[in-house]
């Protein structure tokens, strides 16, 4: 049995008072707070006027007329999540000898 159906079944048997300590209990087990970093700091003070400068650009060129369809929210959290993926690749190849 995997551990989430281990916590399903603790949790569907326990008391209703007792169900959000087993659920606090089992989050602070299998939750991994991500570490923030100062390439995550520059990207997201960045993304955001960038997006707007795109956005600006994108009245004059028709080119750019789509850039005006994505919202800036959505621009800064796709540019977060790609420098933390690329950290991670950057930190794997760096990590294996070859």
């Amino acid at each position: 049995m995997s551990s989430k159906q281990a916590f399903f079944t603790e949790w569907k048997g326990a008391e209703e008072s007792e169900r959000k300590k087993v659920f606090i209990e089992f989050m602070k087990k299998k939750v991994k707070l991500s570490k923030f970093d100062n390439a995550i700091m520059v990207t997201g003070l960045v993304t955001l006027s960038e997006a707007m400068a795109a956005k600006r650009a994108g009245e004059s060129f028709p080119q750019l007329r789509i850039i005006k369809a994505i919202p800036d929210v959505l621009a800064t959290v796709l540019a977060l999540v790609s420098v933390k993926l690329s950290r991670r690749i950057f930190v794997r190849n760096v990590a294996s000898p070859s």
